[in-house]
């Protein structure tokens, strides 16, 4: 999923980075400072959820705007106020959260 969607972005003028799991990308994130981070809760090592806890004790990127895409109806609920699609993930909602932050 994660090649597919970086695909599509970058065929709509996207720069993308990607990271194999939560912790990867908060490696990545100690040089690359992305304008939006979309984030799958379900990932090896360190999911989504303990992603996100990290990033928000980091105050040097904690402001990354977050969109979590997930299958688990309960994760809208655990993660509010961020933004949430539902997998699967259809094209033009995603494309339009990705708008609304560029």
């Amino acid at each position: 999923m994660r090649e597919s969607l970086s695909g599509v972005l970058r065929e709509e003028g996207y720069q993308v980075h990607e990271a194999f799991d939560g912790l990867d990308a908060l490696e990545t994130l100690q040089t690359l400072r992305p304008g939006l981070i979309l984030l799958d809760v379900m990932m090896p090592r360190l999911d989504g959820y303990g992603f996100r806890e990290r990033q928000q004790r980091d105050p040097a990127i904690s402001n990354i705007p977050v969109v979590a895409l997930t299958a688990q109806r309960e994760a809208v609920r655990r993660l509010r106020p961020m933004e949430v699609l539902l997998k699967p993930i259809e094209l033009e909602p995603l494309l339009a959260a990705v708008l609304r932050y560029f």
